[in-house]
This record gives C-alpha cells, structure tokens and sequence, in this order.
C-alpha cells in the first residue's frame, strides 16, 4: 500500500540499477538514513550515517542532508535519494567526481506518488484493487520509468539527475500536444 510505497520504490531502484551494473541486492551493506514513511531515523545522525562503510546510501529524510563534506566520506559507488532533494548540487558534483553513481529523487522517490495515481484510477473507474495488486502495478511503472530514463542516459550521455528531468518535461509536453493545450 501507500504506507510503504515510497520505500519500495527506492528499493526496486537499487535493484533495478545494480541489475545494470551486472549484479544484485544480496549480500549488499546499506546505509539509509530517514523518517516518516521510508526508514525510521538513525540513532548516529545523518553524517555518521553517510560515512559507514556500504554499498549503497539511501537518504531518505531531509532535503540537502547530504552536503559536500557529507559527499565526501560516503563510500559508497551507489546512492539512492529517497529523499526529496537529499544531495546538494556542491554533494552532487563530488559524487559525479567520485565516479558514484545517483540516482535522482525525481525518479527513485516515485512510488508513494505513483500508488496515489493508481488510488486515483481506482476511483475514477469505480475498481478495487488489493494491497498485492497495487504493489504489483507500482514496481511495474517504477520499472517502465526506469528503463525509459536510463535509456535516455544511456542515447543522450547526460547525467541520470538531468536525463530523468529532461525526460519528465518532454513527457509533460508531449502530454499537453497531444491533449490540444500547447501547438
């Protein structure tokens, strides 16, 4: 359900991610530092936290939790930002230096809002579906989405944060041509 959506799709881009790079979640530390609906909150703090030996780091509290010296001491060739906006651009730019990989909130953080959009067909065509059923329909989007913003990475060369963006707008435009509202 919703409760637990944002957290698996943080998740299933970790995995989706790791099957690019030829391997898996299994056997992979992680270190995950949040709130609210995706992780409880770390008893060490955010910065101790981003510095613990891993595979992967998944921020998932704050907004600009990740500075540059945070950046700096992650060891991590994975970050997941569960968060809205965890990494500063100054984080972002010692990362891409680094060689880690990011993969952007835009898209990582997507499947709390993707369940409200099936909640929301749900409603519009009077359905019901059970909790395995959204679950299901969740990670299935969250995988279409993925393949389509790594592919566009992958054709473009752009950076995964600014090919999930450019990809988002062109799809809104798109969107909008198709519906009549913009020549």
């Amino acid at each position: 359900g919703r409760e637990s959506a944002t957290g698996r799709g943080v998740v299933e881009a970790a995995a989706l991610m790791l099957a690019k790079q030829g391997t898996t979640l299994q056997g992979k530390r992680v270190a995950d530092c949040g709130v609210g609906e995706v992780v409880a909150r770390g008893e060490k703090g955010s910065a101790a936290v981003f510095g613990l030996p891993c595979d992967i780091v998944m921020p998932c509290a704050l907004g600009d939790a990740v500075g540059e010296a945070e950046a700096q001491t992650i060891t991590a060739k994975l970050v997941v930002e569960g968060a809205n906006g965890p990494l500063t651009p100054g984080a972002d730019h010692v990362l891409a230096d680094r060689g880690v990989v990011v993969i952007p909130d835009v898209y990582a953080n997507a499947g709390g809002v993707t369940c409200s959009y099936l909640e929301q067909c749900q409603n519009f065509a009077h359905l019901t579906w059970d909790e395995d059923e959204v679950n299901a329909r969740v990670i299935d989007l969250m995988r279409a989405a993925f393949e389509k913003f790594y592919a566009f990475a992958q054709e473009s060369g752009l950076p995964y944060r600014l090919a999930a963006s450019v990809l988002g707008v062109k799809t809104i435009a798109d969107a909008h041509r198709m519906r009549g509202l913009h020549p």
